[in-house]
């Protein structure tokens, strides 16, 4: 009886800890599509020209890798924003 329980108390923590797992993937990849949306808003704004478009597409690109930071495309527009804003050395 005591080893049946044992045993079904492994059996949840078990289950506890690969819903945990669960629920990380999902909020990353929630993150994730958070970002890549940020990143196409971005990239409209910087198509957009003008200093107005030029502000909308820095926050959103830096508010895409701030959500994530390995998303290289946020960081090359990035620099895009810069170079239009002559700023050469953050570009």
């Amino acid at each position: 009886m005591a080893q049946h329980a044992a045993t079904r108390l492994d059996e949840v923590c078990d289950f506890f800890r690969r819903d945990g797992e669960r629920r990380g993937h999902l909020q990353q990849a929630a993150a994730r599509n958070e970002a890549v949306a940020l990143l196409v808003s971005g990239a409209e704004q910087l198509s957009s020209r003008g200093p107005k478009a030029l502000e909308r597409a820095q926050h959103d690109l830096e508010a895409a890798v701030q959500r994530d930071p390995s998303l290289w495309e946020a960081h090359y527009d990035l620099g895009l924003v810069a170079l239009q804003r002559r700023d050469h050395s953050a570009a």
